[in-house]
């Protein structure tokens, strides 16, 4: 099982854990990102944007600091930008004045990484390069949870090194624009399926 969100994993990954940890592996979307940041030796100073609830959790402050003390963490909720993703406002002049009115901040001066702290920022990529430029890393928990998903599974030797087979979404509720995002992240068409998922 993997929690993907920061929000939920912040919150929720304790309680579900205990409640399923003994039957079912549980990734979340954070413990992939603070290993990684905590080991990178070039880090010293480290920003980290996401929803309010995420943020004012301090998951992110305390996990790191748990791991690699000299690391600096600053933060800052971004609450509009999730919004701006879901109504298709991604890599506009919108989007791009909103970035940078929420990352001029002199806590983001001197960062050399930017931690995406929500699923729905890696639609928001182009947009940070164009405000931040070359030189700070934008680390997208994505890949990152993707690769722990994969260590995982091999060492359950349950990793399907075939392309084959076929994909179903069930989702808890439907909108639009949730579906239009599914395909940016999927790379093609996918169709959803409403589902209460906990019956």
């Amino acid at each position: 099982m993997v929690i993907a969100c920061n929000t939920a994993s912040a919150y929720a990954y304790d309680a579900i854990k205990t409640k399923y940890g003994n039957s079912i592996d549980i990734v979340n979307v954070i413990d992939p990102m603070v290993e990684l940041v905590s080991s990178n030796s070039s880090y010293q100073n480290v920003a980290v944007i996401g929803t309010k609830g995420t943020i004012s959790s301090n998951i992110y402050q305390n996990k790191i600091a748990d791991s690699n003390s000299s690391i600096v963490v600053a933060s800052k909720s971004t609450a509009l930008l999730a919004p701006l993703v879901e109504e298709n406002f991604s890599n506009t002049n919108i989007s791009k004045l909103v970035i940078e009115k929420y990352l001029k901040q002199s806590d983001f001066m001197n960062i050399e990484a930017l931690v995406l702290g929500c699923t729905h920022y890696p639609l928001l990529t182009d947009d940070f390069r164009a405000v931040l430029g070359h030189d700070i890393d934008i680390l997208d928990s994505s890949k990152i949870v993707a690769s722990k998903v994969e260590q995982v599974l091999r060492s359950k030797n349950l990793l399907c090194i075939h392309k084959h087979g076929n994909h179903e979404f069930f989702i808890s509720d439907y909108t639009d624009a949730f579906e239009h995002n599914a395909k940016i992240f999927f790379g093609k068409e996918v169709h959803l399926e409403k589902k209460d998922l906990w019956v």
